[in-house]
């Protein structure tokens, strides 16, 4: 797998990952919808730790900045 997240983006998944957490941990929402912001925020979680995304990999997008200073 080629990483195709970048830094920033992973953050920003991490932080939404954590607010839909607390959602579903203070039982803000109804059951049903409580378990689909679950499984989001697990997908984000896992796209955002892993640094890949498949449905980027598919579209050919990438927030990757592969730049190196020489």
């Amino acid at each position: 797998m080629k990483k195709n997240i970048g830094t920033l983006e992973s953050i920003v998944r991490l932080t939404i990952t954590v607010v839909l957490t607390v959602l579903f941990l203070f039982n803000i929402f109804n059951f049903v919808l409580s378990m689909v912001l679950l499984l989001i925020g697990v997908a984000l979680l896992t796209t955002s730790l892993t640094q890949f995304s498949p449905i980027y990999h598919l579209l050919g997008i990438s927030t990757l900045n592969n730049k190196r200073k020489a």
